[in-house]
């Protein structure tokens, strides 16, 4: 019944006009995300279900420009405006140079708490339970606040549940816990037995490096799923409260 099914989509925005193309290194990206907007706005009057948020990656590139970028956003008229944090990565290196240091993103954080507050989230969410669309928000915004931990101490804040939770495929057939580490092996290898590529050998072995924190990130897709499921951090988040800016 697709009456019950929720349908949640992202939008890119990392500036506003040819700054976005710029740091997109992509002519005309700008006028094809607006174009993008407008069509999902017009596909929302019929049918409900369907959300979609605009995402910012924040870097010494677009920091500076946060209160363009999000007043644009809200003219846009998205359900949500989420954040993230570009990240060191090996092998892309041009990147590092972007990376906002702890005090940066310190004075960004009370903005962004200030500006979850003002969206109401994915409202299709409240068609499974008022309580789940709040649980959502409420793991948001204590993902925000621990940014600063995740980068100061450089390990696993909260034990990650990618191995439990979460599993990655990409268009050419790889299968890995979480992008930010080694892939598992390919579907096709595998015969498309996903149960088999996850029972394998290196399955097990990548399994227990993660649980045992060999790796850390702040990737809002894992750390929000960590919050979720840790009994702790969950209550820290829907007792929390922010100052605004």
């Amino acid at each position: 019944n697709h009456s019950k099914i929720t349908l949640n989509i992202g939008v890119s925005i990392d500036a506003v006009g040819k700054e976005h193309d710029r740091i997109r290194d992509t002519p005309n990206n700008y006028s094809l995300l607006i174009e993008t907007i407008e069509r999902l706005k017009k596909i929302q009057e019929f049918i409900p279900n369907l959300s979609f948020k605009a995402h910012t990656v924040l870097s010494k590139q677009n920091a500076h420009r946060f209160d363009e970028i999000t007043d644009e956003v809200k003219r846009l008229g998205p359900n949500l405006h989420t954040f993230d944090f570009v990240r060191e990565s090996d092998g892309n290196e041009g990147e590092n140079l972007h990376v906002l240091g702890v005090e940066e993103i310190k004075k960004l954080l009370p903005k962004i708490h200030k500006l979850n507050s003002e969206y109401t989230g994915y409202k299709n969410l409240g068609l499974h339970s008022a309580l789940v669309k709040k649980v959502s928000m409420k793991v948001l915004d204590h993902n925000y606040s621990l940014y600063p931990e995740f980068m100061e101490k450089k390990t696993q804040v909260i034990a990650c549940q990618s191995p439990d939770r979460n599993l990655v495929l990409t268009p050419y057939g790889d299968i890995g816990f979480c992008e930010l580490r080694e892939w598992i092996g390919n579907l096709r290898d595998f015969d498309y037995n996903i149960k088999r590529l996850l029972g394998s050998g290196k399955a097990q072995t990548l399994r227990k490096s993660i649980f045992n924190k060999e790796c850390y990130c702040f990737h809002p897709c894992y750390q929000t799923v960590n919050i979720l499921f840790s009994k702790k951090e969950l209550f820290k988040a829907m007792i929390s409260t922010h100052p605004e800016s």
